[in-house]
């Protein structure tokens, strides 16, 4: 759970691989070839769930309560 407008940090901890999260809820953004080691930061303007997913990890699956 985050609050609305507070950071969301994503860190790929992957040694080899990118992830490609994106918003699987709204489609409001997609985070372009993420590289390893590098921690993109997401804000969210509005309560409500977040589904995210990466097209490159299929299983991966994250869910964000904004309040």
């Amino acid at each position: 759970k985050i609050k609305v407008g507070e950071k969301l940090f994503l860190t790929n901890e992957e040694e080899k691989y990118v992830h490609n999260i994106y918003d699987n809820t709204d489609n409001s953004w997609v985070l372009k070839k993420q590289k390893p080691s590098e921690v993109a930061v997401i804000t969210f303007s509005k309560p409500g769930q977040h589904k995210l997913r990466c097209d490159i990890h299929p299983k991966m699956k994250i869910q964000v309560t904004v309040e």
